[in-house]
């Protein structure tokens, strides 16, 4: 008997869902004796004790161990997570195996930008510095005409020393050529955030941030829209906050649930050139139908003032709208960007090596419409836009989710084909220039 390629393929998913799936049969209320770690050749074992719920002494939870083995995974140290629950008598012994990433890759850094095309160089991440759960991140790119160069530098960690405080500082430095309006930039960004939990899915946020950009041979004297001078330098400072309920069953692998987030950022607080203020909100819903999962997804944010040029944000692309090309030159100064996706996992997350280092893979195609409100800078008209896409999203440690997509406007059939890294929900949230 003969078996096609796709049978094959289905009998290899399946084996796949099974181990993905595969917890060890599980009976409640049974007393914890033991726990052991097993595979934490970098990692330090309070990075995974607190993730615990489970204490010696304690009744086992088995919705409670289901919480954790998603927790750790979601730490995105580790290629593979697997609890066993070992029982003898009235009691039990859990055992927690890893399978750790390498503690630092080199990978090739690959991102299609809002205003310079497709941009390539080096990258370095470090998965879990000092084993501590410090990720850090390190990228140097350059757009294929040589105009503009990016620097990136990005640190992160879901707790600040014991408390379970997610924060994350960035640095970005900037150097191109804006043929969209007419000037050579020079350009700097940093950024601090934390976000601090309240209750169990209830959290509050600070975000405090500077800009700045020196205007090199400008065709334009001057620019009312974006500048106040061109002599000498430009920058705009922020501090914002805000609030989150976060019902997601993963941080990292959502399937089910929901995130609520709502915010202010007041520009100039320390002086800038600038007194704009933004208001944003993200509405995230996801709901596992098995065969396939659903995203519903509506971001929101306006702005009332002036702002500096570097704050403004082009429009198309896999980092925000997927059927507008960035070559298009759509500036918005306030946009409403709402999204509906249905993914179908081929291959679901699971351990393999690279070249005899280890890491995971995913595989899943995907088919959403897209629905966009937006203001220009030049006038305050809305302007309405909606298309389509369908694409091939794979995770991979270092750039987590690598994304294809291909889309169109409803209006008229002009194919943009976009590249991603990360999630979009990040990704439009805090796009750059």
């Amino acid at each position: 008997m003969s078996l096609s390629w796709y049978s094959f393929l289905g009998l290899g998913v399946r084996f796949v869902l099974a181990g993905f799936l595969y917890l060890p049969a599980c009976q409640n209320d049974l007393v914890v004796s033991e726990i052991r770690f097993e595979g934490l050749d970098v990692t330090k074992t309070y990075v995974v004790t607190r993730e615990l719920y489970h204490k010696v002494t304690m009744n086992l939870s088995c919705e409670q161990l289901i919480k954790e083995k998603r927790s750790l995974e979601s730490l995105d140290v580790f290629a593979k997570v697997d609890v066993e629950a070992l029982t003898n008598l009235d009691s039990v012994t859990l055992v927690y195996k890893f399978i750790e990433l390498p503690s630092y890759l080199i990978i090739p850094s690959i991102k299609q930008t809002d205003q310079f095309g497709w941009m390539l160089g080096p990258g370095f991440v470090a998965f879990n510095l000092f084993g501590e759960d410090l990720r850090t991140e390190a990228f140097c790119r350059s757009s294929l005409d040589l105009e503009a160069q990016q620097y990136l530098l990005s640190i992160s960690s879901p707790w600040l020393a014991n408390y379970p405080i997610d924060y994350g500082f960035d640095f970005i430095r900037g150097l191109s050529q804006d043929n969209q309006r007419g000037y050579f930039d020079n350009s700097y960004r940093t950024s601090f955030y934390a976000y601090f939990p309240v209750e169990e899915i209830v959290e509050v946020y600070g975000d405090i941030g500077f800009a700045g950009i020196e205007v090199q041979d400008s065709v334009l004297k001057k620019d009312p829209l974006f500048f106040n001078t061109f002599e000498g330098w430009d920058y705009s400072d922020w501090l914002g906050g805000g609030l989150r309920l976060d019902g997601r069953n993963s941080k990292m692998y959502t399937s089910q649930g929901y995130m609520l987030e709502f915010g202010m950022k007041q520009f100039g607080f320390m002086g800038g050139n600038y007194s704009g203020r933004e208001y944003s909100s993200e509405i995230s819903l996801w709901n596992d139908w098995g065969w396939f999962q659903l995203h519903a997804m509506n971001f929101l944010r306006l702005r009332e003032g002036r702002f500096s040029g570097t704050e403004s944000y082009v429009l198309g692309g896999a980092n925000s709208v997927r059927f507008i090309h960035p070559n298009e030159g759509v500036i918005a100064k306030s946009e409403v960007l709402n999204n509906l996706e249905l993914e179908r996992v081929l291959l679901h997350k699971r351990p393999t090596s690279f070249f005899d280092v280890a890491g995971y893979l995913g595989l899943s195609v995907v088919v959403g419409g897209e629905y966009v409100f937006y203001e220009g800078f030049s006038n305050s008209a809305w302007v309405t836009r909606k298309g389509g896409y369908v694409g091939l999203h794979v995770w991979l440690p270092g750039i987590e989710k690598f994304r294809l997509e291909l889309g169109t406007e409803w209006s008229k059939v002009d194919m943009v084909f976009s590249l991603g890294m990360f999630q979009k929900r990040q990704t439009q949230r805090w796009r750059t220039r």
